[in-house]
């Protein structure tokens, strides 16, 4: 469900934005990745909520931390909870990845 809103609330901060891997050339860019999903209410032998885990991943050449605000930002927007966040280097790019938890509220 919320491939879709992180996708196009991402694509907003104008630079490319894919799920999981990233084949452009681009100096910055983002990917994000559902990487669990668990049930967080239950009632009635029924799941009344369930957890959502994203892992949106920064990569840049240059300074990032404008554009590493503005992803939390845009996620708080989505009613997302930040969990972590680390920041990493490989292959001549930054990277910051900042991990949050969406809850779904089921009918």
């Amino acid at each position: 469900m919320m491939h879709a809103e992180i996708r196009t609330a991402l694509q907003t901060l104008n630079v490319p934005v894919t799920f999981h891997l990233y084949e452009g050339s681009d100096d910055t860019y983002i990917t994000y990745v559902q990487y669990d999903e668990s049930g967080q209410m239950m009632a009635d032998d029924e799941e009344k909520s369930t957890n959502l885990y994203f892992q949106i991943n920064v990569f840049s050449k240059s300074d990032y931390l404008s554009l590493v605000k503005d992803v939390k930002e845009k996620m708080k927007e989505l009613g997302a909870i930040r969990r972590s966040e680390t920041d990493l280097f490989a292959d001549g790019y930054y990277q910051r990845s900042i991990r949050f938890r969406f809850t779904q509220y089921n009918e």
